[in-house]
């Protein structure tokens, strides 16, 4: 297939198992000659290309009188309005210049590399906040939009930001938290601070001591004490991203201007690379270093970067109406878009369900034969409409935070008949690790390293993963690049732990390397437990396994050392269930449902088909469940903002159930011992 050599990796050192990007053997790039820092991105990229081109575009509304109801009103929303790459870079120089001034009146500190926040869901005066810090060598922290106060408090104290840029939603929060917050001395609201909310946010602000200002007195503030930008190094830090953990506190991940360029290098070389034709819509959460780090390849070209209306029930309208080109997701996402479009095209009349299993075989058939993404008929017949869903013209879908399905991927590229890649990489690693090249249409793999880094693999001998393996190397994937961290911020123990003695990054995810050097990850190192019998469980493996079953919609696997066996909490997929429910006569509302004893044979027993087509091994399948009719999420605090779940939480949140299900195992006739 045409190009498709660059796919290939080439091994180095091959007793350690080492690999490089094939395209690039001899060293790993780390940025462009004249582009070394995110301020050159910015400033040498649009700014300097198309600065009059639309760059920021948001919606806005009116509140008008309701059609159906003359008595209430409803929003009606605009297109999208623009600012310009110029507009936004004289704006971030306002914003900056009123943080430097800040600083100085507030703390009596000037110059040297300083922390500020960044609180808000996407939106335009999020980037130009984060272009200002480029402007004059600030550092960002962001906190999570769907973060608790604790974590919060523990953030701003910890990363010490002098200064929270934030949405007016979130001030009050920040407010309350001021006598726990010393280091916080100021807080710029994007939003106006006006009426009688606004008077007593104000009011309140000063009895503790903290200034308040909204988006246009900072500007004016700006505009009074304009300051020289102080352009960074590509040594200098840029961001203290805080990863999100199953456990404890968040670890804050130190990441320099010249981590971020390797990285966005890598991604251009890549075959993924932007036009300042493009239309981006963003709406994954810019707290993430992923979104931040596509954000920043728009930025160097001059795409255009149109933002959601910060409620994901409304994003399929953001997207007809901004009509993106490059369309990057999570395969929670994309799971559920194939899944609607599968039960849409298949639950209808006999005929249309016929016409639409043919056409996409036949799709499927031209892409394992030829690479082709694109039919004459069946596009215009059948998957113009599923096209116009994410707006018409998308023709990149980028998949990353976990692995994708073979079955999803391969169906993505025919029903959009677009390019889909598949990135693998972590917070610590700038985002970037292994990348698909387009024109490898083979699924089930995250393709090469990017050309910024190398990768090894390293044994786990209590996991029987060993880089001697037959016919693939198997163990945990460890890289090194310009690319990764410099350590995590003031915890040195755990920068000691993250790294390998030669400097290899440890990942903790298990993979096997292919003889393309495409790796593919099969299991997780952190989180394994012993069982009594002295096997290793890696629950999210597991997990991610009986999460295909048409049943589950998020599960909870839990082992003990003094058991044999694991048990499960399980909460269904009720779109899927509650039809099912009211034909076998399980029960019509979850609760209800959850309660029957019927439906959680039934759901065990599908588990059990998933296992063994998957091949789990005896002790890897789950004996008993608990069924939990309330999904798991990040406000009951099940999930982490990274949507994984935390572990202690569940477990001491079930610890009744689980007891109960080893109960129940327990008391299950046991089959005679083979002396």
């Amino acid at each position: 297939m045409a190009n498709d050599f660059r796919a290939n990796s080439i091994r180095m050192l091959p007793n350690l198992a080492i690999i490089r990007n094939g395209m690039y053997p001899d060293a790993l790039v780390r940025g462009w000659p004249d582009i070394r820092t995110l301020y050159d991105v910015f400033q040498k990229g649009g700014v300097t290309i198309c600065p009059n081109n639309p760059y920021l575009g948001h919606r806005t509304y009116t509140l008008v009188t309701s059609p159906t109801d003359p008595s209430q009103t409803v929003k009606q929303w605009s297109g999208y309005i623009w600012r310009t790459y110029r507009q936004t870079a004289d704006e971030a120089t306002l914003i900056g210049s009123a943080l430097i001034h800040l600083r100085e009146k507030l703390t009596g500190k000037r110059g040297g590399q300083w922390c500020f926040g960044i609180y808000a869901q996407n939106r335009p005066e999020w980037l130009v906040a984060e272009q200002a810090s480029y402007a004059y060598n600030a550092i960002t922290t962001v906190l999570y939009d769907t973060l608790g106060p604790d974590v919060v408090e523990y953030i701003v104290n910890h990363a010490e930001a002098e200064i929270v840029v934030t949405s007016a939603d979130k001030v009050a929060g920040l407010l309350k938290l001021a006598g726990k917050m010393p280091v916080m001395k100021a807080i710029i609201s994007m939003d106006p601070l006006d009426g009688t909310a606004g008077a007593a946010l104000r009011g309140w602000a000063a009895e503790k001591n903290v200034a308040l200002l909204d988006w246009a007195e900072a500007i004016t503030l700006g505009k009074a004490n304009r300051a020289p930008h102080t352009p960074p190094s590509a040594q200098d830090i840029v961001t203290i991203c805080y990863t999100s953990g199953t456990t404890g506190m968040p670890k804050g991940a130190i990441l320099t201007h010249e981590n971020i360029v390797s990285a966005l290098r890598a991604m251009a070389l890549g075959g993924t690379g932007f036009t300042k034709d493009d239309v981006y819509v963003s709406y994954l959460p810019l707290a993430h270093i992923y979104e931040r780090q596509v954000i920043q390849n728009v930025a160097r070209v001059g795409a255009r970067i149109g933002f959601f209306r910060g409620d994901v029930l409304l994003l399929i309208e953001d997207l007809q109406v901004l009509q993106p080109t490059i369309f990057c997701s999570v395969p929670r996402l994309l799971n559920r878009i194939y899944d609607k479009i599968i039960a849409g095209a298949t639950g209808g009349s006999p005929i249309r369900a016929a016409l639409f299993r043919t056409a996409l075989e036949t799709k499927i058939q031209n892409l394992k034969n030829s690479g082709t993404l694109t039919h004459p008929l069946w596009d215009r017949l059948v998957f113009k409409k599923v096209q116009q869903v994410v707006g018409g013209r998308v023709r990149l879908i980028a998949s990353g935070s976990a692995p994708i399905s073979p079955d999803v991927m391969t169906f993505l590229r025919v029903a959009f008949a677009c390019d889909v890649v598949e990135g693998y990489g972590q917070t610590e690693t700038s985002a970037m690790g292994h990348i698909t090249w387009p024109t490898d249409m083979t699924p089930g793999h995250l393709g090469p390293p990017g050309p910024c880094l190398e990768t090894k693999l390293i044994s786990i001998p209590e996991m029987n993963y060993n880089v001697t393996d037959k016919p693939f190397p198997r163990g945990e994937i460890a890289m090194r690049g310009y690319n990764n961290t410099k350590g995590y911020w003031k915890d040195e123990k755990k920068t000691r732990e993250l790294f390998t003695e030669d400097g290899f990054l440890l990942t903790g995810d298990v993979g096997v390397l292919d003889d393309r050097g495409r790796v593919s990850i099969v299991d997780r190192k952190k989180n394994i437990f012993k069982l009594s019998q002295g096997e290793y469980v890696a629950p999210e493996k597991i997990e991610q396994t009986y999460q295909k079953s048409d049943f589950v919609a998020q599960i909870f696997v839990h082992g003990d050392s003094l058991k044999s066996e694991l048990v499960a909490i399980v909460v269904p997929d009720f779109e899927v269930v509650v039809p099912l429910a009211a034909k076998r006569g399980w029960g019509s509302t979850p609760v209800e449902i959850s309660r029957n004893k019927a439906f959680r044979k039934a759901v065990l027993e599908d588990m059990d088909k998933v296992g063994k087509k998957s091949k789990l091994r005896g002790f890897e399948f789950v004996k008993a469940i608990h069924i939990e009719p309330e999904l798991f999420t990040i406000d009951n605090g099940m999930l982490t903002p990274t949507q994984k779940v935390k572990r202690p939480e569940a477990k001491d949140k079930y610890s009744k159930e689980i007891a109960g299900l080893y109960a129940e195992i327990d008391a299950q006739p046991k089959a005679p011992s083979k002396l």
